[in-house]
């Protein structure tokens, strides 16, 4: 399905006019969000671990022992995830891990020994620190798991790095991507600047200012602002309690 960008961009209404927005149950839920994780690369819970900040020329590093692979989904247990979409588990919550190329093999064997819905590398990039990808699926569940990740691998997690996700325990970040909808007039984007799916005419409106500095920092972060009350409006419209459980 191909979309107008153009004709969309012109389309986004304006939430208010310019200056501070007001609060609304869109930036609280972000608020709280933030507080029961990190804001996008405020990765406080992680300092004290060590850094592994590999370039992708040296991903042989990671590949002496073990092979790079996708999700064995034999090896998965029910308990450890709890996908909205049975067997996508690109919607929903999910984790990183960055480990160094010495704690690889320990690692791999925990996991799958564990039961978690994980990959080793296959498309990740190093130079993020994607080293495992752990998929989870809800708010909560992606709690429970990343708080017996740090316990059970304090001693083989490496600092995080990537910036646009949340930290949920001590070398364990996330971010939750949205679906991508064919019967509506808009996409979710697969990432963003917050930790969580932008609409994807937000995101590539918002992209499009930065990269060509058509607008100034003041009105970029207006943006930003005014696409994660869209954002989060729709996700919670679409997943609710799955993306965020909302504290009444």
């Amino acid at each position: 399905m191909s979309f107008n960008w153009e004709e969309k961009f012109s389309k986004i209404p304006a939430i208010s006019d310019p200056g501070e927005l007001e609060m609304t149950p869109e930036l609280k839920i972000k608020e709280d969000l933030y507080n029961k994780t990190s804001t996008p690369g405020t990765f406080f819970r992680s300092t004290f671990l060590p850094k592994s900040e590999l370039k992708n020329a040296q991903a042989k590093e990671y590949t002496k022992e073990i092979a790079e692979h996708q999700v064995n989904w034999n090896e998965v247990k029910d308990e450890m995830i709890d996908f909205v979409n049975e067997g996508n588990p690109n919607i929903g919550w999910k984790l990183h891990l960055n480990i160094s190329p010495e704690n690889v093999v320990f690692v791999d064997k925990y996991l799958r020994e564990k039961g978690i819905c994980f990959k080793f590398l296959h498309g990740s990039e190093l130079e993020d620190g994607f080293i495992f990808t752990i998929y989870v699926g809800s708010f909560q569940k992606t709690q429970e798991i990343s708080k017996i990740l740090t316990k059970d691998l304090q001693n083989f997690l490496a600092q995080p790095h990537k910036t646009n996700h949340l930290e949920f325990s001590a070398g364990v970040v996330g971010r939750f991507r949205g679906a991508e909808y064919k019967n509506k007039d808009f996409l979710f984007s697969s990432y963003s600047p917050s930790g969580f799916s932008w609409l994807e005419y937000d995101k590539r409106n918002y992209s499009l200012k930065k990269t060509t500095k058509i607008a100034n920092e003041q009105a970029l972060a207006k943006q930003k602002k005014e696409s994660e009350i869209r954002a989060i409006k729709e996700l919670q419209f679409q997943y609710g309690d799955y993306f965020f459980p909302e504290e009444n």
